[in-house]
């Protein structure tokens, strides 16, 4: 049985309302299908989907307390970016070092070819050779993430909805707090000069279907 529920948004452009279609249709973790049209009906290709988090602050107390610490100065220090699907983002240094901590990195959401990543959730590797010393958690958000195909549809899939997943926020290198991703989040449509944000509200094991109007 299918219900309609029409949700939260905002209008930069004069656009109608995003729709919330909540489908029976079973999945694995999250997933929004999208449909977006003009208001002729007719589809929309190449619409750029970005999409943010909404995040809550949970803690004042870091996670990521483990420290690589360098003792063969011999040994390869490799750090580099991953999908939580381990495919390799960026490498962000690789070489040897002195003997003590290696420093926290930083990652500027930008992948080898200097394009910024899609939203998601993704793991800073911090390797000795080939032995993994540790591996800490980042949140890049607000980045573009889907684009709409010639039928005017695209798919954010369960890989760049990380609900539930908890990580250490930093701003410069200075500690901001420990993070929790909600099941809300926010899309942003951008085609042309006309733009459309709209919060969808997510659920488990469930497409979230979502028609817009641009």
């Amino acid at each position: 049985m299918r219900w309609l529920i029409i949700i939260f948004l905002v209008l930069i452009t004069s656009c109608r309302e995003i729709i919330i279609v909540d489908d029976v249709e079973k999945i694995y973790g999250y997933q929004i299908n999208g449909s977006v049209t003009n208001q002729s009906g007719t589809s929309l290709p190449n619409v750029k989907v970005r999409l943010y988090y909404d995040e809550k602050r949970i803690s004042n107390s870091p996670l990521d307390t483990v420290l690589a610490i360098v003792t063969d100065t011999n040994k390869i220090v490799t750090v580099q970016v991953f999908s939580v699907s381990k495919i390799l983002v960026r490498t962000i240094f690789s070489g040897k070092m002195k003997p003590g901590v290696v420093p926290r990195y930083l990652w500027d959401g930008l992948n080898d070819k200097g394009i910024e990543a899609a939203s998601g959730y993704y793991l800073i590797r911090y390797t000795f050779d080939t032995a993994v010393v540790k591996e800490s958690p980042v949140v890049i958000s607000g980045k573009l993430t889907s684009q709409t195909d010639l039928s005017g549809r695209f798919i954010i899939g369960n890989e760049n909805l990380p609900v539930g997943k908890t990580y250490d926020k930093y701003i410069q290198n200075t500690f901001q707090g420990v993070y929790l991703i909600g099941s809300s989040v926010i899309l942003e449509l951008v085609y042309g000069s006309a733009v459309k944000t709209g919060r969808v509200n997510l659920k488990k094991d469930v497409i979230t279907k979502v028609d817009v109007t641009m």
